[in-house]
């Protein structure tokens, strides 16, 4: 956020940002590297299908570094993977329509400093059938008169009691 304090324009170069000042001159600014030189993002399986889970797996992060992040508009919520790795891991959901094609993102944070890691996942296309549902009859008609009038009565008294 210092960056846009000193110039509305910075470029990427490498490991730093080239910060554009307003005089014209530039200068050299460390890129913030919260997340850590070998910290990377993997996921399992390769090609999840719409409609299924994956799991998120963060590595080289160090342990006093939140992870937060998000799949598909939907965050995710990193815990210490099983192992002893010090990896971190959540789980993610690919939406069952919609684009193929996911993006992961990753925030680092520790103390004032922050930092991101992204991924994209291409997600298998799943066929989920059409099923024609049978059921008796007497569910499949209206009810008797009887019936109606007790199904009136009872949603009366069910409102009343929400009211109250």
């Amino acid at each position: 956020m210092i960056i846009r304090r000193l110039a509305p324009l910075a470029l990427l170069a490498g490991a730093a940002f080239w910060v554009l000042r307003p005089d014209g001159g530039r200068a050299l600014l460390a890129r913030p590297d919260t997340c850590g030189d070998s910290a990377a993002v993997s996921w399992s399986p390769g090609s999840p299908q719409q409609g299924a889970l994956f799991r998120v797996r963060v590595v080289g992060v160090a342990p006093d570094v939140r992870l937060a992040g998000e799949v598909a508009g939907e965050p995710l919520h990193f815990a210490p993977a099983s192992e002893t790795s010090g990896a971190r891991e959540s789980f993610a959901a690919v939406p069952i329509e919609g684009d193929t094609a996911l993006m992961i993102s990753v925030r680092c944070v520790a103390g004032n400093s922050s930092d991101s890691l992204s991924a994209l996942v291409v997600a298998a296309r799943a066929a989920y059938p059409v099923e024609r549902l049978r059921v008796a009859p007497v569910f499949g008609r209206p009810p008797d008169s009887a019936l109606a009038a007790r199904t009136r009565r009872e949603s009366q008294r069910a409102v009343e009691v929400a009211r109250a």
